[in-house]
């Protein structure tokens, strides 16, 4: 999406054949994709500017669409156990809970919206969702917060991890752990759960905004200088 004209297309992984294309009349928003499988077939699903929108994966279709985002979204949608998360927090901070089994149309005012939260949400970093818990660093700060997935009520008071305030990298869950990693070099490790605890804090000279990855026992890290692999041999 950007400010001017717009567009979700599909194309063949083996061949790069264009499937099908849709326009998109949204101003710009940055988040990737989400594919979710709903009532038997696979959706896409986009957070945009003002709304956002599930299409059919086979054909572009749009299946449903939800009002109630801010301007130029950055987070992607997370979808768990058939709820779709999608937050935003630049020009209007919202956090929006949306059910996708059997989803149509205009879902604006209807049972299919869950709960809205018009506080506390992210910019950059995609929330991460484990154990019936919502993670989320604050307006790209270090503050983390804890909701009631079902709710969106607050579980625990936003906790600051140390001095970080520049976060681009989303949290990640990991063997009961919340790993966050910020553009000062630094990973701190929390307890995952409704009590804040701080269990690690490490450095390495270089800047992280992509969101670390992990593999077997392994983490990965891709700094502004190199990649990391972190782990025993």
């Amino acid at each position: 999406d950007q400010e001017g004209p717009s567009f979700v297309a599909a194309f063949a992984i083996d061949t790069g054949e264009e499937l099908w294309r849709k326009e998109r009349k949204f101003d710009s928003s940055w988040g990737s994709p989400a594919i979710a499988t709903v009532d038997g077939r696979a959706q896409v699903i986009l957070n945009g500017t003002d709304i956002t929108v599930g299409h059919d994966v086979e054909t572009g279709e749009e299946i449903w669409r939800c009002g109630g985002m801010s301007k130029n979204p950055t987070t992607s949608p997370l979808v768990r156990d058939g709820v779709l998360f999608v937050m935003n927090s630049y020009r209007g901070d919202v956090t929006q809970a949306i059910r996708l089994e059997g989803a149509k149309g205009e879902l604006d005012g209807t049972d299919a919206v869950l709960w809205t939260r018009q506080r506390g949400a992210s910019y950059v970093p995609t929330p991460v969702a484990h154990d019936g818990l919502l993670y989320n660093l604050r307006d790209s700060n270090g503050l983390l917060n804890c909701l009631d997935a079902a709710t969106g009520e607050p579980v625990d008071t936003a906790q600051r991890h140390g001095d970080r305030r520049d976060i681009h990298a989303s949290p990640i869950v990991a063997d009961g752990r919340i790993y966050i990693s910020s553009r000062e070099g630094r990973t701190v490790v929390v307890r995952e759960g409704s009590e804040f605890e701080i269990l690690a804090e490490n450095a390495l000279d270089d800047v992280f905004d992509a969101t670390p990855v992990f593999v077997g026992d392994a983490i990965l890290l891709r700094g502004r200088a190199h990649l990391y692999c972190i782990g025993e041999k």
